[in-house]
């Protein structure tokens, strides 16, 4: 059984998105010990199950990013969506 994320997530496999960047690569979690691999952020106006937008990794930039369109390849939690440039 599918989660309401996944479900909405899936909705945008294939399509451009614009992910907006809170985590950058290389930063640290505010409250977690550990280091962001990737950037990470989120999906602007798209509102996830738990009120907040969307979250997404970007993945494939090796470099911090504020904000970057691509292409959704994959769901990969149910709560995220992965792009990639």
């Amino acid at each position: 059984m599918e989660t309401k994320a996944l479900e909405l997530a899936k909705g945008f496999l294939g399509k451009e998105v614009e992910v907006t960047m809170d985590r950058a690569i290389g930063t640290k979690h505010p409250k977690f010990d550990f280091i962001y691999t990737e950037n990470y952020g989120y999906i602007e106006g798209v509102e996830a199950p738990d009120g907040e937008d969307l979250d997404a990794f970007f993945l494939g930039a090796g470099k911090p990013l504020e904000k970057r369109k691509a292409s959704a390849l994959r769901s990969r939690t149910a709560r995220t969506m992965t792009t990639i440039n």
